[in-house]
């Protein structure tokens, strides 16, 4: 038997399935304590049915424990159900913090409106603040099993059965991934993974693709998206791995190099990766942050910022150039007089 026979064997199937048997069930029975401690908590509470309350019950009480007090997941839930309550999908104001006159809202949207949207589908509860609640269990383990089942598929599909398996180990069992997905605990963590390792696994498949250029746009382009959502979620870890991708697809080209055959052969459509991460980042920005407040706080940018999508498109503009190893202005643009579209780098690596 070859090694790529092995590879492709599909006996390497079990582990992913024994893998996602396992996850459902850690996560069932977590989602099980979690429900323990809190209806015990419930238990001394007077709870009224309000349903001008965002939270379902009268003076806004709760009766869901969060984890750890992860004061994080708290703001989160709080966050979804006002959501729901108003309506209000682009919520600008908060009026929990900084009493009486509220602050501004700092949080990226994608986790709030993550929540608010499987409420439906999650929540089981009568009152709609109480199904935001119920939700948050279940939310963070469906994004689990989404990151497993979807990322061991791609690998699968693109390298075989048994890089699948080890993928569906590392993310399934593997730590700290596991910590991202904490029921009853939303946070950015969970999305956040989830976006890195899609961003991942399409780039490494866009920069092995046989076939047309097409191809290896597309997956750059979908590399990109997942890259711009991890840089709006938390652009203090989701901007380190789009410089990450970049900087292993340099020293990859730099191998490749040795070869101008396959250097020659091989598109690296760093124009498409770079506007597909600054076109999400500047989505991103504008949803969340157009026409408020940014705080600069300590000579840094904690929030997703116009900068970021600036400093992305730079990097692809640099990684193109190193790409080709050439640095002079006669090998950018063939020409005497320099046009955009003629650039050797641009036409090439883009």
């Amino acid at each position: 038997m070859t090694v790529t026979s092995r590879h492709s064997s599909p006996c390497w199937a079990i582990i992913p399935l024994i893998v996602i048997a396992v996850v459902v069930w850690f996560h069932w029975a977590a989602i099980d304590r979690v429900k323990a401690v809190s209806d015990q908590f419930a238990a001394n509470l007077t709870l009224t049915p309000d349903e001008g309350s965002a939270s379902g019950f009268a003076q806004g009480r709760r009766a869901h424990v969060v984890p750890g007090h992860n004061l994080e997941s708290y703001e989160w839930i709080v966050q979804a159900e006002t959501l729901r309550h108003t309506g209000d999908w682009r919520n600008r104001k908060i009026d929990y913090d900084n009493a009486p006159r509220g602050r501004t809202v700092q949080s990226p949207s994608p986790v709030r409106w993550w929540l608010a949207a499987v409420t439906p589908w999650l929540g089981r509860a009568e009152a709609p603040g109480a199904a935001v609640v119920d939700a948050a269990l279940k939310s963070e383990p469906l994004l689990h099993l989404m990151l497993v089942v979807g990322v061991t598929g791609l690998v699968t599909w693109q390298w075989g059965f048994l890089p699948g398996a080890m993928a569906a180990l590392l993310l399934g069992w593997g730590f700290p991934v596991v910590g991202a997905f904490q029921a009853g605990a939303p946070s950015a963590r969970g999305l956040l993974t989830l976006a890195t390792a899609l961003a991942m696994v399409t780039f490494f498949i866009g920069l092995g693709k046989s076939g047309s250029p097409t191809a290896h746009r597309l997956w750059w382009a979908a590399s990109g998206i997942a890259s711009g959502l991890g840089i709006w979620i938390a652009p203090a870890h989701g901007y380190p791995v789009a410089l990450g991708l970049a900087t292993g697809a340099v020293i990859a080209a730099w191998g490749l190099n040795r070869s101008k055959t396959a250097a020659e052969s091989l598109p690296w459509p760093w124009g498409i990766w770079g506007a597909a991460v600054a076109t999400v980042t500047l989505l991103g920005f504008a949803v969340d942050y157009l026409g408020t407040e940014i705080t600069w706080s300590g000579g840094r940018l904690h929030q997703v910022h116009p900068l970021y999508a600036l400093s992305v498109v730079g990097v692809a503009w640099l990684a193109a150039l190193l790409q080709r190893g050439r640095w002079g202005r006669a090998a950018r643009c063939p020409t005497e007089r320099p046009r955009w579209p003629a650039c050797h780098w641009a036409s090439s690596c883009w």
